[in-house]
């Protein structure tokens, strides 16, 4: 329905906008940056910089939105597991439904992303959405492999009326094996990434050796 990609598509203009309001701001900067740099005579520093900085400001928008829902993304995936855990525990020793186990369990979870969606979830319960759709709802919210896996997992339990704790135990052990892996693969990447955090730094460090030279010569002249 149109109301309800009205926010998205609004959102997303925005998005781009930004996108090039921040890619003028690096021409601009950039311009400004490379004639000083050219007056010193460093007209090669001056021909990166103006076209370097607009394409950083262009593409800052989206390089952290990414940065943000990967960060998002990591939090789900080590949070599901004990999650989980907390709704098994209502379900087997306190005997509630499915529903009241989610509001049961609000009580014990620490203040997390997690137990926000679960807050969500009995929020959209009590407002008269079933449970199906709830959790379909926060699969939409949390697009990660886990929790989508979660939700369906559930659905298709309350669909077939099998064991509820089964499932969940299953899908513990499952979350916890895909937290075991995404811990394997950061291990395994993170020299590069300790490359590519020192680099930059290194780049600059090398350009004020070169420039710092050029500039007290240049001010001793003026």
């Amino acid at each position: 329905p149109r109301s309800t990609l009205f926010p998205y598509t609004t959102l997303f203009r925005s998005f781009v906008v930004l996108q090039y309001i921040l890619g003028g701001l690096g021409i601009f900067a950039g311009l400004i940056l490379g004639t000083l740099l050219s007056l010193i005579g460093l007209s090669q520093l001056s021909i990166i910089l103006i076209l370097l900085l607009p394409i950083i400001g262009f593409r800052y928008p989206s390089s952290t939105y990414s940065s943000i829902a990967k960060k998002k993304e990591n939090q789900f995936r080590g949070q599901l597991p004990e999650a989980i855990d907390y709704l098994i525990l209502a379900l087997s020793g306190g005997g509630y439904s499915l529903p009241t186990a989610f509001e049961e369990v609000l009580n014990y979870m620490p203040n997390n992303l997690i137990r926000k969606e679960f807050e969500q979830i009995v929020n959209d319960l009590k407002s008269g959405v079933t449970m199906e759709q709830a959790l379909l709802n926060f699969s939409d919210r949390a697009p990660t492999d886990g929790i989508k896996a979660f939700a369906k997992a559930l659905n298709n339990a309350n669909r077939l009326s099998v064991s509820m704790i089964d499932i969940l135990r299953s899908r513990s052990v499952e979350s916890r094996r895909d937290l075991e892996n995404e811990i394997d693969q950061r291990i395994a990447t993170l020299d590069s990434r300790v490359t590519m955090v020192f680099s930059p730094v290194t780049a600059v460090s090398l350009g004020i050796v070169v420039i710092a030279p050029t500039i007290w010569t240049l001010s001793k002249i003026l």
